[in-house]
């Protein structure tokens, strides 16, 4: 296995693209500890649809949020998944994915802020549409995702009894 290292000129401008379904996501890539390959989940009872589980990482538990359930798509496990480790207030999460695409820069002037979306449901992680080269690109914020649903007492609870 070769490891590639990229030499990020400003990481400010940098993200981690991922597909969530057949929508094209972005987030700061210095909100990722680190992309992971699917492994075991241990699933816990009576939490919210879109957890998962936990999962033992190097002997840390890290509870396991699945942004496919989250964002009401398809939930279908296949090898292009993977494992997003986001470093919270809270301690770590791992978010899946259907696949993580590529890093690239993206500029503050590429993303547009004012985009008007109707929707039910609290969107504090929404962040932008991007325009990159021939594609838009959904910009979120993997924190805000916390806010939603009860995640905090959730990771909390994780933390908690990890301890």
């Amino acid at each position: 296995m070769s490891i590639q290292v990229l030499e990020l000129e400003d990481s400010q401008n940098t993200y981690l693209s991922f597909q969530v379904g057949d929508e094209l996501m972005a987030s700061k890539i210095l909100s990722v500890r680190e992309v992971l390959e699917p492994f075991e989940i241990y699933p816990i009872a009576n939490t919210i649809n879109c957890f998962r589980g936990i999962i033992n990482v190097r002997g840390e538990v890290i509870g396991v949020l699945d942004l496919r359930m989250k964002f009401g798509v398809h939930v279908e496990d296949h090898k292009q998944m993977r494992y997003l480790v986001h470093e919270s207030d809270q301690g770590p999460i791992a978010f899946i994915v259907d696949k993580v695409v590529s890093v690239v820069e993206i500029k503050d002037d590429q993303i547009d802020l004012n985009v008007r979306i109707k929707n039910a449901q609290k969107m504090d992680y929404f962040k932008g549409i991007a325009r990159v080269r021939e594609s838009l690109m959904t910009i979120v914020e993997l924190s805000s995702i916390f806010d939603t649903d009860g995640m905090l007492e959730i990771q909390k609870s994780v933390k908690k009894n990890a301890s």
